[in-house]
């Protein structure tokens, strides 16, 4: 079971770190780096401690099916939202699989940790840079 979820946290790290490094056209600016650097502290912060299950959770694939299509998509189409929102699949996969009692209501938290807003919609987050 350990070897799994060590697995499993690896496979996160690594797709997580690779959303991150794709396209660095977002690091121009402090300013910009900064809402997304807070993310992901903060739902660690609000949702921890975090307890594993002794034995791991039988769940349906579903959200790993769904995120490997994301997936694809997201690199088929150079789209950081799908490949956030993919992360975001798997993640919750783990959670429901080797944590015990973790709310799922902070997840919106790590979607907006990764670069979409700069890359995808720009204009979008311009207006949200801006408007604080």
């Amino acid at each position: 079971m350990k070897n799994m979820s060590l697995l499993n946290q690896a496979a996160l790290l690594i797709f997580g770190i690779f959303i991150w490094t794709r396209d660095a056209a977002w690091t121009s600016e402090a300013s910009d780096t900064l809402p997304m650097l807070v993310a992901f502290p903060i739902f660690v912060w609000l949702t921890w401690p975090w307890k594993t299950k002794a034995v791991p959770g039988k769940t349906r694939p579903w959200s790993v099916v769904i995120g490997f299509g994301l997936s694809l998509a997201g690199i088929a189409v150079d789209s950081t939202l799908l490949l956030a929102a993919a992360w975001i699949l798997f993640f919750d996969f783990y959670r429901k699989t080797f944590l015990d009692n973790f709310p799922r209501r902070f997840l919106l938290l790590p979607l907006f940790g990764f670069p979409w807003l700069m890359q995808d919609f720009l204009a979008l987050g311009r207006f949200f840079l801006h408007s604080t």
